[in-house]
C-alpha cells in the first residue's frame, strides 16, 4: 500500500515542491506550469476556471475525476500547511497507513472561538449568513437527512478548517460526490455578483463547513492533527 496513497500539496504558483511520496504538488487555476513534477488542476475534467470561488477545491475536483483509479488513500494539504506527525515532523507515509487502520479519517485539529460556527462564519467577514441558509435549503432539498446535523455544527463553538484531510478511496468518493453536488448547486442560488475578492471564495469557506457535518453525519473516527505551518517548501522538510 506505500506507493498507494496521494497527499495532493495545492499551490496557486509555480515553486520547487518536490514530490516526495505520498505528497505531489498540484497547481490551481488556470495557469502554465514550468515544473515537471507538478500536476496542473485545469486539464482533463476540471473546473480550473471556478479557482477564484473555490480555492483548493478545483484541485480536489481535479484529482477525483482524474486519479481516482490510481490511489487507495487520499488527502489535500496546502502548500505552507502540512499535518504533523511524530515528533512535529510532516506526516509521514508509515504514520497515516497506522493511523487509518483505526480511525475513517485524519482532519486538522480544531480550532475553537467564543462564537459559534455560524457567527465566525459571518461576523468575521469570511461570508453571509444567507449562503449559509441557501445551504441548509438545499440539504433540505437533496440530503434531509443531514440537515440536523448542519444546525448542530453551526451551533457549536469549534470545528475543523483548512479543506485537508486523509482518508481512503470509498469515503473520498462518497464524500466529493455529496460535496460537489450541493456546491454547484449552491452556485445557482449564491449571487456573488458584488462580493468582494475574500468574499468571493464563498464555496471554499462553505466546504470547510460542511466537511464538519459529513464526518459527524456519518459517524466517522476522527484522528484530529495539529497543523504545520511553514514557509519551507517540502523537500526541506523532516518526514515523520
Amino acid at each position: 500500500m506505500n506507493n498507494s496513497n496521494l497527499i495532493i500539496v495545492v499551490s496557486h504558483k509555480n515553486g520547487k515542491i518536490e514530490d516526495h511520496i505520498p505528497y505531489k504538488p498540484i497547481l490551481v487555476g488556470k495557469n502554465i506550469c514550468k515544473e515537471k513534477s507538478y500536476w496542473q488542476d485545469d486539464i482533463g475534467e476540471n473546473i480550473a476556471n471556478k479557482n477564484r470561488n473555490y480555492c483548493e477545491l478545483t484541485a480536489l475536483y481535479w484529482v477525483w475525476k482524474n486519479q481516482n483509479d490510481n490511489f487507495d488513500i487520499f488527502g489535500l494539504n496546502h502548500y505552507r500547511r502540512f499535518f504533523k506527525g511524530r515528533n512535529g515532523n510532516t506526516l509521514s507515509n508509515k504514520e497515516i497507513n497506522v493511523f487509518l487502520k483505526k480511525y475513517d479519517i485524519i482532519l486538522p485539529k480544531k480550532l475553537y472561538w467564543k462564537k459559534t460556527v455560524c457567527e465566525n462564519y459571518y461576523k468575521n467577514g469570511n461570508g453571509f449568513r444567507k449562503d449559509l441558509i441557501i445551504i441548509r435549503d438545499i440539504l433540505l432539498d437533496k440530503y434531509p437527512e443531514y440537515v440536523e446535523t448542519f444546525d448542530y455544527v453551526l451551533g457549536k463553538n469549534s470545528s475543523s478548517y483548512y479543506n485537508m484531510f486523509v482518508m481512503k478511496k470509498i469515503n473520498f468518493n462518497n464524500y466529493c460526490t455529496w460535496l460537489f453536488d450541493i456546491l454547484f448547486e449552491s452556485e445557482k442560488k449564491i449571487d456573488i455578483s458584488g462580493y468582494d475578492t475574500q468574499e468571493a471564495r464563498v464555496f471554499g469557506y462553505l466546504a470547510e463547513i460542511l466537511i464538519n457535518v459529513w464526518v459527524f453525519k456519518n459517524n466517522m473516527k476522527i484522528k484530529y492533527l495539529p497543523i504545520k505551518n511553514t514557509n519551507f517548501f517540502l523537500f526541506n522538510i523532516r518526514m515523520g
